[in-house]
């Protein structure tokens, strides 16, 4: 099995982890949890790979193709949507560029 998730940082203080809370919608893990529920859900972790540079590239990219197409995708996706998509993307880069939200690719696979 592959995948990927959106973590937060290492070490947050409490103050912290309060705000990277408010960036993202959904429960997030720090990467030694996501580890450990990978474990105990009966899989072996056999890599995992820091992405977030490279998300933040795509996320920056999606961000920009969709302000310089607002209007087409506005009447694609109705204000609203495209508002709320915005500003999820705005989130997750200004988490990412504080250092307060990670991505990680995993490969693991069942114990047999």
């Amino acid at each position: 099995m592959v995948f990927t998730t959106l973590l937060f940082g290492k070490g947050l203080s409490a103050t912290e982890l309060a705000r990277a809370n408010g960036l993202v919608s959904g429960d997030r893990v720090t990467l030694d949890e996501q580890t450990k529920m990978t474990e105990q859900a009966g899989w072996t972790l056999i890599d995992q790979q820091d992405t977030t540079t490279e998300y933040r590239d795509i996320v920056l990219r999606d961000l920009r193709a969709y302000e310089s197409r607002r209007e087409q995708a506005a009447n694609i996706l109705g204000t609203a949507e495209l508002e709320a998509r915005l500003q999820r993307k705005r989130q997750y880069l200004e988490g990412i560029t504080d250092g307060l939200l990670h991505r990680a690719f995993f490969v693991a696979e069942t114990r047999g």
